[in-house]
């Protein structure tokens, strides 16, 4: 069973983020998948020996301290571009997750914060 949410966030954080999460269930931590999309316009371009490029970094964290992280340099031909950040937690229940868009050649940081449920499920 997964339960999946959408949240189009663009106009407000600059990216869009869609999650679904896998229920938690005796032995078995539950699981929030992260999508995070950045468009054309959401990263500072610059132009280094040939193609623009942007460097940037992603990273989402739960309430309990548990972390993903992913970044990079994509072109603007590499848009939209799509990051998966994956947070697990052993315990059922409502967690705090939060998200952190940074662009690198800006400094610019933009966040997200959402509630997310973990049903348990036996």
């Amino acid at each position: 069973m997964v339960l999946m949410a959408v949240l189009m966030m663009s106009g407000l954080t600059g990216f869009q983020v869609t999650w679904s999460v896998e229920p938690a269930s005796g032995d078995e931590p539950g699981r929030i998948d992260l999508q995070v999309t950045v468009e054309d316009g959401d990263l500072l371009f610059v132009r280094d020996s040939g193609e623009e490029t942007a460097s940037y970094e992603v990273i989402a964290s739960l309430d309990d301290g548990s972390f993903d992280r992913k970044g990079g340099s994509v072109s603007r031909s590499g848009l939209p571009l799509t990051e998966l950040l994956t947070l697990t937690t052993d315990e059922a229940g409502s967690h705090t997750v939060n998200l952190v868009m940074g662009d690198l050649e800006s400094g610019r940081r933009r966040t997200w914060q959402e509630e997310v449920e973990v049903p348990l499920i036996s």
